[in-house]
């Protein structure tokens, strides 16, 4: 049986968020976590390298994202990879959840 913590790999690289693996019920509480131990209120996700994400890494977004608007900030989700392109455009969040591709 594997470590679900190592699925999903979160390290800020210049303030980005740079997000690589799954993002699932196991993993999301990992990104969770380092969403609020962003400074300020506005975050920048780079998800280019994000093979999955189930309903849980989708809530995960969602509720980061009001968390930010709650506060005056912003959270941009950047260069998502297809995979997680598609879940945005099949879920209907791909402009509520402010993403972008450079």
């Amino acid at each position: 049986m594997s470590d679900h913590n190592e699925q999903l790999m979160v390290s800020n690289v210049d303030g980005v968020l740079v997000v690589s693996g799954e993002l699932d019920a196991h993993t999301s509480p990992q990104l969770a976590a380092a969403l609020v131990n962003v400074d300020g209120v506005n975050a920048v996700v780079d998800m280019s390298a994000v093979a999955f994400v189930d309903s849980f890494g989708l809530r995960a977004l969602i509720d980061a994202h009001q968390a930010a608007e709650a506060m005056g900030g912003r959270l941009v989700i950047r260069q998502p990879s297809p995979t997680v392109s598609r879940l945005f455009e099949i879920s209907g969040v791909t402009e509520y959840l402010n993403v972008v591709s450079d």
